[in-house]
């Protein structure tokens, strides 16, 4: 696929993206299922524009992405629609409206798993790839070569004085030789606070603070059986693994902004959970009355949207890291 055919593609995804938000604010029926379309317009738009920023894209994301515009361009057909009032021989038809809608969304989903599958084969590579630069970053973390003997130590200092083109590494090489010129050349005390100083840095906190609240949401979520949770709960333990298999993503400056939006995100997401689980929301929805039970499906499905959201944007980022690092 040329860079030529990916820009195409995206510009006419972004098109019709834009036409389902436009006519979902002017919707006169079906108008929570026209909004809910319209959000994950918002986060398909972001995804695609952050895909054609990919320096090398690959054959699969042609079929794709077409598969992603011939859906797309049935959502115009639903979304416009619903741009007439309901008369008395439509107001039958609303189930079947839904139905189209719920359709829609499965299609649009099935898409994104075909994208989890290609980008999964992705992170195995790249993690088999960079094997020896995590093994070794993890052996720096825990002190290795602050504990070597200083004879070990003066043999490494030789053999780094010996090294050439030391420009021509990957930065994430460079950092590593550097954080071992560190660890060799300065005493145990100034090398135990570099250490300490370079642990902050990385974020590894924020990834530990990310996984303590999916694990928080899948454990608050098994109370509930609803699709609708249990398409969050899946699409929660997607994003799970995909934190755990990306950790160089951390320290990576362009994706800390998006790490610190998820981190907020999922913090929301617990919180509309625990307002769903409160007694008396699980009475109004066990009696099939009221607002709330519309609302809370939609608000849900929202939350769902946004975590696949970010599946696809924590791979797109880590395939532009490995871009920039090789």
């Amino acid at each position: 696929m040329t860079g030529p055919e990916l820009i195409g593609l995206v510009s006419a995804i972004l098109g019709i993206a834009g036409q389902i938000t436009s006519l979902a604010d002017t919707a006169q029926r079906n108008m929570e299922k026209c909004k809910l379309l319209s959000d994950r317009m918002e986060t398909i738009i972001i995804l695609v524009q952050e895909l054609q920023n990919c320096m090398n894209p690959e054959v699969w994301m042609k079929k794709l992405l077409e598969n992603l515009k011939g859906v797309l361009r049935d959502g115009i057909t639903l979304v416009d629609s619903c741009q007439a009032k309901r008369s008395w021989s439509r107001v039958f038809k609303t189930q079947k409206k839904a139905n189209k809608f719920d359709a829609l969304h499965q299609r649009i989903s099935m898409i994104m798993e075909q994208f989890d599958l290609a980008n999964s084969i992705l992170i195995v590579s790249i993690n088999h790839g960079r094997f020896f630069e995590n093994v070794l970053h993890k052996l720096l973390g825990d002190g290795a070569c602050k504990r070597l003997s200083e004879n070990v130590k003066e043999e490494l200092k030789s053999s780094i004085k010996r090294l050439t083109n030391t420009h021509n590494m990957s930065p994430d090489a460079q950092e590593l030789l550097e954080w071992i010129k560190r660890d060799i050349t300065y005493s145990r005390d100034d090398a135990a606070t570099i250490g300490i100083s370079h642990g902050a840095q990385t974020g590894d906190h924020l990834m530990v603070h990310i996984l303590d609240l999916t694990q928080g949401i899948m454990k608050q979520a098994q109370m509930h059986n609803g699709p609708e949770m249990q398409l969050l709960m899946d699409l929660v333990q997607q994003l799970t693994k995909i934190i755990i298999q990306t950790s160089e993503l951390s320290p990576d400056l362009h994706t800390r902004p998006t790490l610190e939006r998820l981190k907020d995100d999922l913090v929301r997401i617990s919180d509309d959970i625990t307002w769903y689980n409160g007694p008396d929301k699980r009475l109004k929805r066990a009696m099939l009355c009221g607002p709330d039970k519309n609302d809370a499906y939609y608000e849900l499905l929202r939350d769902a949207y946004k975590i696949e959201y970010y599946i696809q944007l924590l791979v797109i980022a880590l395939r532009q890291l490995r871009e920039r690092t090789t």
